[in-house]
């Protein structure tokens, strides 16, 4: 409809098996159940009047629905690594318009890697990476640019830059040659660092700032971008846990106001099972775990993931699976 959400109209006595035989070839039936809750997209048991409103065969239901779930990224196959060092082996996953994910497993997995290869960095051994179903190798600079931000580890520069220059090379993928800054620039910057409160900042040197800051200010030149997939890699690196949750909570604010597509890597479990709607779980440079995180923060797979015993409870408050360390004394 108007409002960009999509309806679907079932009815349970004309399509007794919807959600059971039809609905299995699905993973984990994540797309589905997320349908359910998701602010896009409603699911709505009619009767058998509304049925005319959309049309179902019922061998084909799985495939009427993933035909408006929009893919943003898809990987097929992908095989990518360093001098000939194969870093991620044979991977495949898709990337959903509005999901909020975390990247989850031990260094070297592969996480970063997979980054790198979404944003064109690295070149495929084998397979592809498809962004809004476009081989990312297809791509130009700026047409990528204005589809993707993305924030590394270690955001350096060579020179020190003001908070408001620094968030308005966001813009420079829409900048022709030739050409300086609009208007419309500066007015994105200037509401991008209100939206982020840094307006207060704006005229500071970006060395001057603390840690939560200077992760803001790189948050906020991606915000200015205007792109539809924001990726980030160690999004708490160096962060004091104040900063950390600062962050966390800004993202999922984006995420459910723009319907962004967030990835971000994380080595803080807690914190990804809190705010994240899917995690995924690397290790080796392959996929071992991809769902909700009451599904996949176990202890069962953290075992597999970080070869540690670890003991998961549910959190009293928000009843999130949260990670609980053992004490030095249990093996």
């Amino acid at each position: 409809n108007q409002d960009n959400k999509l309806i679907f109209l079932l009815n349970s006595s004309c399509c007794p098996s919807l959600f059971d035989e039809n609905m299995k070839d699905i993973p984990k039936r994540r797309n589905i159940r997320k349908a359910r809750s998701h602010p896009s997209l409603v699911i709505k048991r009619g009767n058998e009047g509304e049925l005319e409103n959309i049309r179902i065969k019922l061998g084909n239901v799985s495939n009427f629905i993933f035909r408006w779930i929009r893919k943003m990224i898809k990987i097929k196959n992908l095989s990518v690594g360093y001098f000939r060092k194969e870093v991620i082996e044979n991977l495949s996953v898709d990337f959903e318009q509005g999901e909020f994910c975390a990247l989850l497993g031990p260094n070297g997995a592969g996480k970063s890697t997979l980054l790198k290869s979404i944003i064109g960095f690295l070149v495929p051994e084998k397979g592809e990476v498809l962004i809004k179903n476009k081989s990312v190798s297809n791509w130009n600079k700026n047409e990528l640019a204005r589809n993707i931000s993305f924030i590394p580890q270690d955001f350096k520069l060579q020179f020190d830059y003001l908070v408001e220059d620094l968030v308005l090379m966001g813009r420079f993928p829409y900048v022709g040659y030739w050409q300086s800054y609009s208007q419309k620039d500066k007015e994105i910057t200037k509401n991008v660092l209100k939206q982020l409160d840094l307006l207060k900042l704006r005229k500071k040197q970006f060395s001057q700032l603390s840690g939560g800051e200077r992760k803001r200010v790189t948050i906020a030149r991606a915000l200015a971008q205007e792109t539809d997939i924001l990726l980030m890699d160690e999004a708490f690196a160096n962060l004091d846990i104040n900063h950390q949750l600062e962050i966390m909570q800004l993202l999922s604010e984006i995420n459910l106001e723009q319907k962004k597509l967030i990835i971000l890597v994380s080595h803080n479990i807690n914190l990804a099972s809190e705010y994240c709607q899917r995690i995924l779980m690397m290790k080796e440079g392959k996929l071992i775990a991809d769902g909700y995180p009451e599904e996949i923060i176990t202890s069962q797979n953290l075992k597999k993931l970080y070869e540690t015993n670890l003991k998961i409870i549910q959190n009293p408050i928000t009843g999130k699976p949260n990670l609980i360390y053992p004490g030095k004394n249990v093996q």
